[in-house]
């Protein structure tokens, strides 16, 4: 009885402090600090330590209690992994780990006061993992039991092997419940099953959900420079996958400003040519083979870089970004094992948004179109930014939040701050009719404002700022009636169209609502 005592102090120490355990670990009651981005599930059933005869104080703890059974004919399933992640306030979050014993059940003991956010239980080799929100706060005491019915797992089947055609025995293969652009990103994303080839380079695993996957092998000395990828439903296995993989070398890089210093805070991004766009069918229609993943990191703070796994005998692309220097396009040479990247500075656009009362307006919309394309929101005293920019006498800013009319800047002087008013948004409506008098249905309607000769210039063929948000285009109702709002009080070009007919007139959004009869076609 001491000994169970003294169990739950140093319970207790672990749930004020956190725990150091992997995020991977499955251990009963053990709670981790912060909270990991996703939970591993293993592939295996592991063995449930908990002791049947835990002790349990229903005045300081509450006591979860969850049924994991097949949904097909509800078997329980024993030494599956459950997660309760948890919240205490705005920062300290967390994870109890435990495992199901006999009869599917899982008991979690949590402190008072205990939020809970969501419940996960992992995937095995034959079912899927499922994930329940929860969003409350654990109630002290045992609690109702909650009965999680899990689906069959989707399973990918296949081969490893090089570009020769030998088979790759030992690969770790790993897949993700996620499109490929998702797993090849800066911040890395944990992949949901794990597992590896066999001494003929086959491999088998499951532990899949339903929707979207992506699946690659590795091993130390290899990288897969064709992975798959797919949907796959609750239960269907897709066969005769082909991963194929190749030797791969390191690629050293150093990063350098205009005064010829370590540039720090770049992100590098590496990867084959072509490779958005190189998307191969299989036999199979939903499934798909993709190039070897980009690489997206860092650089350190002495500005250097290292890339683990470049294909040996591949021209890569390379491309750095900094936020105060223009973006640096560039290869890597097949084979070539360090590379000097040399960045310019670029120029800085600045302004401030004020409404009509000349108060700051924030989370107002930016995006700037020209040479390059960037986006952004103005912070709480109405400020914005955009550094690194190339020089570009053609570029424009366009503005929008809701309930204002969207505008722009152009004619732009770098190192000079804009000062920006937002007007409140006028709105324009309309009653569209046929040649034969009945309300027309199905209108197509664009508004474009009606610039002066020097300022069309600027939107030749870039879109104007109703374009650029979404706000120059409706259809009429049944009633034939259009409405379009945040628009400014200037004369706007309104253009219906229809098989029925046709018409083009100017306009003033925040007047009166207007009735307009289309011409019939010619």
């Amino acid at each position: 009885m001491q000994l169970r005592a003294l169990s739950f102090v140093i319970l207790a120490l672990f749930t004020a402090c956190g725990s150091s355990e992997s995020p991977t670990d499955v251990t009963p009651l053990a709670v981790e600090s912060p909270q990991p981005a996703v939970a591993l599930p293993g592939l295996g059933l592991l063995t449930n330590p908990q002791s049947p005869s835990e002790t349990f104080d229903s005045k300081t703890q509450g006591r979860l209690w969850v049924q994991v059974l097949r949904e097909a004919d509800g078997q329980p399933l024993e030494g599956v992994g459950v997660h309760l992640y948890w919240r205490r306030g705005d920062e300290e979050t967390g994870r109890f780990n435990t495992m199901t014993h006999a009869d599917g059940l899982a008991r979690i003991p949590v402190p008072a006061r205990t939020f809970g956010t969501h419940l996960d239980v992992d995937g095995t080799p034959f079912t899927a993992p499922v994930s329940l929100a929860i969003n409350e706060i654990i109630p002290l005491g045992e609690n109702e039991r909650r009965v999680i019915h899990v689906k069959p797992a989707g399973i990918l089947a296949g081969k490893v092997q090089d570009i020769d055609g030998n088979p790759v025995a030992g690969a770790e293969i790993l897949i993700w419940a996620d499109e490929r652009w998702a797993t090849e990103d800066l911040k890395e994303l944990s992949p949901i099953s794990r597992g590896n080839s066999d001494g003929s380079g086959l491999f088998r695993v499951g532990g899949l959900p339903g929707g979207f996957f992506t699946v690659t092998a590795q091993t130390p000395e290899m990288v897969c420079v064709q992975r798959a990828g797919g949907l796959v439903e609750f239960g269907q296995t897709h066969e005769g996958i082909e991963l194929l993989m190749t030797s791969a070398h390191e690629v050293f890089g150093e990063v350098y400003g205009a005064d010829a210093q370590p540039l720090m805070d770049a992100v590098v991004i590496a990867g084959s040519p072509g490779r958005r766009a190189d998307i191969r069918d299989t036999v199979n229609d939903r499934v798909f083979y993709y190039p070897a993943a980009q690489l997206i990191q860092e650089v350190e703070e002495d500005g250097s870089f290292l890339l683990k796994k470049v294909p040996d005998g591949e021209k890569w692309n390379l491309n750095l970004r900094q936020e105060s220097h223009l973006s640096w396009y560039g290869h890597i040479e097949a084979d070539q094992p360090v590379v000097r990247v040399d960045m310019e500075p670029g120029q800085t656009l600045r302004g401030v948004i004020t409404d009509e009362q000349d108060a700051p307006v924030k989370q107002v919309k930016v995006r700037m179109v020209g040479k390059i394309r960037k986006k952004g929101k103005t912070r709480r005293n109405g400020d914005f930014a955009f550094v690194g920019v190339p020089e570009d006498p053609d570029a424009v800013l366009l503005f929008y939040k809701e309930g204002y009319a969207a505008t722009g800047a152009w004619l732009l002087k770098p190192g000079v701050s804009l000062d920006i008013v937002l007007e409140k948004g006028k709105e324009l409506h309309a009653q569209v009719f046929a040649p034969d008098g009945s309300p027309a249905l199905g209108v197509r309607a664009t508004v474009r404002r009606k610039f002066s000769k020097k300022d069309a210039a600027a939107f030749f063929v870039l879109p104007t700022p109703e374009e650029e948000f979404g706000l120059s285009e409706t259809m009429t109702d049944t009633d034939g009636n259009l409405s379009l709002v945040d628009l400014a009080s200037v004369p706007f070009l309104l253009t219906l169209e229809s098989p029925l007919g046709r018409k083009e007139l100017e306009v003033t959004p925040g007047e009166a609502m207007i009735s307009v009869t289309l011409e019939p076609l010619p």
